[in-house]
């Protein structure tokens, strides 16, 4: 099996397929929660590039930086990232964690829970078979996800609420 061709659609697909996926719906419907989710989404990159540059001040560069031979991480990237390129935490990670905490709350439906989890396990995977992260930047990314994805939850504006609901029964 060509796991290389796996790792890279899983890594490059997961968080490019939520922001997309968000995108296309808004446009097809307005619907203001999936702009509040755009939004959180944009929201967590912002607050992900400023952990990253504060973790290269104040972390270890073993766990600050990318591993060594960091390859094409990101649709926006490359494939040359260098050895000042902060990693800490996965933002792929993150986002991916947060949308399994979302859809759980959201519905506990276990089946759509158990495969959003899967798709998070499997981007986790791909990013370090990736070389693109340590083990230790992707838990810290799984493990920011979770309050994000409660705060994300919790924090829709009240005026959202019916769009929350078709957003979810469609």
């Amino acid at each position: 099996m060509d796991f290389e061709f796996l790792a890279n659609w899983i890594s490059l697909g997961s968080e490019f397929f939520v922001a997309h996926f968000l995108i296309m719906y808004f446009l097809a419907t307005f619907n203001s929660y999936a702009a509040y989710l755009i939004g959180c989404t944009i929201l967590k990159v912002g607050i992900n590039k400023a952990i990253k540059r504060v973790s290269m001040k104040c972390l270890p560069e073993h766990i600050a930086l990318r591993p060594i031979n960091a390859g094409k991480c990101s649709i926006c990237n490359d494939g040359l990232y260098n050895d000042e390129d902060p990693g800490f935490p996965s933002g792929h990670a993150w986002i991916m964690t947060s949308v399994a905490v979302e859809i759980y709350l959201e519905n506990g439906m276990v089946q759509i829970t158990v495969a959003a989890i899967g798709l998070t396990a499997a981007t986790c995977w791909a990013r370090n078979y990736k070389n693109c992260h340590t083990w230790q930047q992707i838990i810290v990314g799984v493990l920011c996800g979770f309050p994000y994805g409660i705060l994300v939850h919790y924090c829709v504006p009240h005026s959202f609420e019916n769009d929350k609901t078709i957003f979810w029964k469609s």
